[in-house]
Order: C-alpha cells, then structure tokens, then sequence
C-alpha cells in the first residue's frame, strides 16, 4: 500500500463472490473525508449519512490518546515530580484515561481493516505500540516494593529502567505513527500544517524543560528520578 496524490494504491485484494485473494492493483481515489456515506448494517437497512467513519474515528481516538493524553501523563512523570503526590495522580489518570482512548482507536483500525491487519508498517508498528503501551499499568501493578529512605534494590532498579524506557520508546513510535498515519489517510494540507505545528510546540516545550530540570538538578545536586517509593 503506498499514497499518491489521487489516492492510495493497493496491491491484492478479495473477491467478494468466491471469496479467494487476487492480486490485482487497485486505486483508491480521493481521503478518508471524501466519504459522505456509510452504509450501517440495520433493520430500515438505509445509509447513514455522516462525516464519521471507522479511519475518521481511528485517527481522533489515537490522536486523544496518543498525541495529548499520554504524552501529557509522561510529561508530568518527568518534569512536575516536584508537587507530590499530585503528580503520580495526574500521571495515573492521563495514562489510564489515554489508554482507554488508545484501545477505541485500536478497536476501529482492526474493523476498518478487512484482511492481514498487520502485513502492512502501519498496522505491524501500531501493534507494537499497543503492546507496549497496554504492559506498562501491568508492569507498574507489579512494581517491586520500595522502602521510604531505603536505597532501590537490583529488582526495582531493573524494574524502573524497563518501565521509563518502554514508555518512552512507546511514545517517539507513537509520533512517528500518527505522521505516518496522516500521510495514509491523505489529510489536507491544513490538518498536515496543524499537526506539524503542535508536533514543534511540544518538542520546544520538552527542550525547554529538560534544560530547566538539568539547571535545578546541577544546582541542588539532586540526580534521584526515581517512581514513587509503593
């Protein structure tokens, strides 16, 4: 599958009446948005007529998930850790809340998705994610216990390592996804000026944190960046 400026072309495909796969090349023209109806299976069996479809429904829910809700819940993690324990409470509801929304946007790609979900890069990647993304609560309910006052044993160090760096490998792949995703689903110009916009406006806002907490951590020689003591 690859996107061209008329549409999106395929290779392959299923023949509806003996059900057996061609492999023939296809050209679907137009977007995602271009659809202004979607046929609903019901008892009046009439076409609905909206703006929202399975693709449409997919990109929001990611996005919400993705994009704001645990981008903010690892951005709180990293730099508020200062206001506890608010902090860990605000990390938890942005990460559960997200996750929520993630599993929605998981759920309408597989059905918007006929066939082989995840031969293609963007469905294989979007697995990967969601299963990174789904074992970070798991392993965090399986957190080794630490003491207050009390140096992390070798577990939770290990623990700790796994669970900050997943969720960040989680979160650049996410970013990579949703380009690529806005690039499949052939969106305006607009939306791809919108995106890139938001996409700076959080790295300068990531930067110019970091660079904050390295200042403050230098000053008062504070290097601990350690998950709450549970």
């Amino acid at each position: 599958m690859v996107t061209v400026p008329s549409g999106i072309v395929m290779f392959g495909g299923r023949n509806v009446t003996s059900g057996k796969e061609v492999n023939d090349i296809w050209l679907l023209l137009g977007n995602s948005t271009s659809a202004e109806q979607m046929e609903i299976s019901a008892d009046c069996g009439k076409p609905l007529s909206t703006w929202l479809n399975l693709p449409i429904l997919h990109t929001i829910f990611m996005f919400m998930s993705w994009g704001i809700l645990l981008q903010a819940g690892a951005f709180i993690a990293r730099y508020f850790r200062f206001a506890d324990p608010w902090w860990f409470r605000l990390h938890w509801a942005c990460q559960v809340f997200g996750l929520l929304w993630a599993i929605a946007g998981f759920i309408c790609a597989v059905a918007s998705v006929q066939f082989d979900h995840f031969s293609f890069a963007h469905g294989a990647m979007g697995l990967v994610i969601m299963i990174l993304g789904l074992t970070q609560p798991i392993n965090a309910i399986c957190r080794p216990h630490k003491e207050k006052g009390e140096p992390p044993t070798r577990g939770r160090k290990i623990w700790e390592f796994y669970h900050i760096n997943a969720g960040r490998l989680a979160l650049i792949l996410a970013w990579i996804q949703i380009t690529i995703g806005m690039y499949l689903e052939l969106s305006t110009t607009g939306t791809q000026i919108l995106w890139f916009v938001y996409f700076g406006v959080v790295i300068v806002v990531y930067i110019v944190m970091e660079i904050r907490l390295r200042i403050k951590q230098n000053r008062s020689g504070e290097v601990n960046m350690e998950m709450p003591k549970k």
